[in-house]
């Protein structure tokens, strides 16, 4: 499993722009999301599934 660095790191390598990164949490007194492996009291608490928000800039040059 990658570290958030290394995520950085690999996703940067591959040209994108990260533009967030968000970390949804469940409502108070639901379950723990699409994530059944963490019990619903630690995703409560911490952030059980991860969002990276990118963009791959054009590399396309303007026409003049």
């Amino acid at each position: 499993q990658l570290t958030y660095g290394d995520w950085v790191r690999v996703l940067c390598g591959a040209g994108l722009v990260i533009d967030d990164l968000i970390e949804p949490r469940p409502a108070p007194g639901t379950g723990n999301g699409c994530n059944e492996t963490d019990p619903p009291d630690w995703a409560h608490r911490w952030p059980a599934e991860l969002l990276w928000v990118t963009d791959k800039p054009s590399t396309r040059r303007a026409a003049t």
